[in-house]
């Protein structure tokens, strides 16, 4: 492949790659507000209920975190391969175009300073270099990082929403009595 296609081909997936980034970083924030905006309505009407039906009404703010939270999980996770997905592409690209490579042939003038690094930084190719394949790239990074943490996070919603959800019928079930 000529150099100019690989030059056009690389913008293409560096943009494609902020698209994802962004496109996760978006859902977060969404489910996280609907999570939360579940959250305070379920502590509103708590302080609200007055009767049985309420407090059994308000079961379905639980229900709902759960389903959101593993709709979230799901939702985040695809955003996420597909942006490692577009860092593998980055990556082999990079080398098509000799960006991993010694910058400079000429180590020994004066004027050129790290001239024997390349142009990307080490740490991300060095960082790819553990790795067998792409796809055991995503497979392994999937399961990392601040990534790692979100899928945590909503999972710990999930988790929440059962305990939220026994209290508000043994509340039922208390004003009933």
């Amino acid at each position: 492949m000529k150099t100019e296609n690989l030059v056009k081909l690389y913008e293409l997936v560096v943009k494609e790659e902020h698209y994802y980034v962004d496109a996760h970083q978006d859902r977060i924030a969404f489910y996280m507000g609907l999570i939360t905006a579940i959250l305070a309505a379920i502590g509103a009407g708590i302080l609200q209920a007055s009767e049985w039906y309420h407090f059994l009404a308000l079961c379905i703010g639980p229900i709902l975190i759960f389903v959101v939270s593993k709709n979230a999980q799901s939702g985040i996770a695809r955003f996420y391969q597909r942006f490692l997905e577009t860092v593998t592409i980055r990556a082999k690209i990079e080398q098509e175009l000799k960006l991993t490579q010694q910058s400079s042939n000429n180590l020994d003038a004066t004027h050129l300073y790290w001239a024997s690094e390349p142009i990307i930084a080490p740490r991300h190719f060095n960082s790819r270099r553990a790795y067998d394949s792409s796809e055991t790239f995503v497979k392994e990074q999937l399961k990392k990082g601040y990534h790692s943490i979100t899928m945590r996070l909503f999972g710990g919603f999930q988790w929440l929403s059962i305990p939220v959800f026994i209290g508000l019928l043994v509340l039922a079930i208390w004003a009933a009595l």
